[in-house]
């Protein structure tokens, strides 16, 4: 019987209840980042998706072994500029998405992303 084995990807912050990302075989589950430090939907953006792609190079993969992302904006208005900072880094085939409005746990977050990935071993 093959056992399959459950890895920490990325390093968590003193007193986090939650790692960065979860990888359980082929399957990479990034929890969902944010960049309160960056001032502006474009940078935070550009912060978070960064993050994500460095969690996604860490377990050995790139952003094309993306499947899906949850894509939560302070505002729905701001999607229309969000989608163009996303376009950046899911160029040809962009993975499946689902973008909601939602209230933030800090007023200085306009955006949080979450993804799934799958990265052959």
């Amino acid at each position: 019987m093959t056992s399959v084995k459950r890895t920490i990807v990325g390093t968590r912050s003193a007193g986090s209840p939650l790692s960065p990302a979860v990888r359980y075989g082929d399957l990479l589950f990034v929890s969902g980042q944010t960049a309160a430090d960056a001032v502006g939907l474009e940078a935070q953006a550009h912060a978070v998706l960064k993050k994500i792609r460095g969690l996604v190079q860490a377990a050995g993969g790139d952003l094309g072994d993306v499947l899906r992302c949850g894509v939560y904006l302070s505002d729905i208005r701001l999607r229309d500029r969000m989608n163009a900072v996303y376009a950046e880094y899911f160029k040809d085939e962009p993975p499946a998405r689902t973008t909601i409005e939602c209230k933030m746990a800090d007023v200085a977050i306009l955006v949080e992303i979450d993804c799934v990935a799958a990265i052959p071993s």
